[in-house]
């Protein structure tokens, strides 16, 4: 009798439990993503086990704020699966590299060399990759032009197009460098990389010099890096403004917000310093002008700028790429949806373009990134869909 009675009472609590497992929700999909869902499923369900419609509209509207506040899967697989790398270095790392007192000697151009003479190109469609966001820099010597591209860091010879080497190692588990500035004073290279929360400095031979949380920018697409301040400019276009912060990372200051106003950007993409005028250069793409800011002691006052909507001279169709001639009065800006090059004095004045659409050399089909060499008046031109780079007299 009594094994009896025992049975009735098991098959009773088999058939409660089931018909509470019908009107309870079903935690099992957030069980991976949630650590405590148990906890998050029983605070969500009434006494009697059941949910009534706002409750239940309640109950889901708390799993997704819990589960968007969890770091995705991939995110911390990612950071599981990936090997030891050095930590970061302290913050009086930049200061352990003295900037040189003396800026590399520059002569003024010729007056007699045309603007824009085709001098040589490497890469091949077929075998070089450069997406539309690569970023160039060249070291101070002027024997190295560093392509970054996305996807991996590599360096050329400027004299003959020559692959030298493509950084990797064990610190740079998947690396993607995108935006990529040179430090000529200490020959150091600053890179955003997008594989991980940090800036990177690199020494120009590879190796780490240290790097530094980038937390605070939303985007950084583009870097500038003050030739006799110890400054980097940041494009941090998510925001659509101009960071201005010391070599360690620490912010100074703050140029621009969203709008169509003096000052301020839509889709802000490079930025280039004056040596000696402490002019910053930005452009300003959605905008399609070039905005001009001096930057004296840090600031960043608006001074102008140029440039309109539109395919004549002086008009742009999402500038891109940018360079100043240190000596003369040049700006140089990438005009890459009317596939040619842009010439201007710094007050605007339109001086010359070269360049049409197609994959011929002189022709271009989306040039993006420019960096002009220290020494020599030559200007390297990253032919993004043509997928070469472009050498030619500035």
């Amino acid at each position: 009798m009594i094994s009896l009675l025992f049975t009735i009472f098991l098959f009773c609590a088999a058939l409660q439990g089931a018909a509470l497992a019908t009107k309870a929700p079903s935690c099992a999909s957030n069980a991976f993503i949630l650590p405590s869902s148990d906890n998050l499923c029983s605070s969500a369900t009434e006494s009697d086990g059941s949910l009534g419609a706002t409750e239940l509209h309640m109950h889901v509207q708390e799993l997704t704020a819990r589960r968007d506040s969890v770091p995705s899967f991939r995110a911390r697989v990612r950071k599981r699966a990936a090997p030891a790398r050095p930590s970061a270095q302290p913050a009086t790392a930049p200061h352990m590299f003295e900037r040189r007192t003396e800026s590399p000697v520059r002569r003024a151009r010729d007056p007699n060399q045309k603007l824009g003479t085709f001098v040589r190109q490497w890469g091949r469609s077929d075998t070089f990759f450069l997406l539309s966001s690569a970023s160039f820099a060249v070291d101070s010597s002027g024997e190295q032009l560093f392509v970054a591209d996305g996807k991996r860091l590599q360096v050329f010879r400027t004299a003959d197009g020559s692959l030298v080497r493509e950084f990797s190692g064990e610190a740079l588990v998947d690396f993607r460098p995108l935006a990529i500035a040179s430090d000529t004073m200490r020959d150091l290279l600053v890179v955003e990389d997008l594989g991980h929360p940090f800036v990177r400095v690199f020494r120009t031979d590879g190796s780490l010099a240290y790097e530094w949380n980038h937390h605070q920018f939303m985007y950084a697409m583009g870097f500038a890096v003050h030739p006799r301040q110890d400054i980097v400019f940041v494009v941090e276009q998510g925001n659509h403004r101009i960071e201005v912060v010391d070599l360690d990372g620490s912010l100074i200051n703050s140029i621009g917000m969203e709008g169509t106003g003096n000052g301020q950007f839509k889709l802000p993409v490079a930025v280039a310093v004056h040596p000696t005028k402490e002019w910053l250069f930005v452009t300003d793409c959605e905008n399609s002008r070039v905005q001009i800011f001096d930057v004296g002691a840090g600031g960043g006052q608006f001074i102008g700028n140029f440039g309109s909507p539109g395919s004549g001279p002086g008009q742009f169709r999402c500038p891109e790429g940018i360079a100043l001639h240190p000596v003369d009065d040049l700006v140089y800006v990438a005009d890459p949806e009317n596939h040619r090059i842009q010439v201007f004095r710094h007050n605007g004045t339109f001086v010359q373009s070269w360049g049409v659409e197609g994959s011929n050399l002189g022709e271009f089909r989306y040039p993006t990134s420019l960096a002009l060499h220290p020494f020599e008046d030559i200007l390297f031109v990253g032919d993004q869909s043509n997928r070469r780079v472009q050498v030619y007299r500035a």
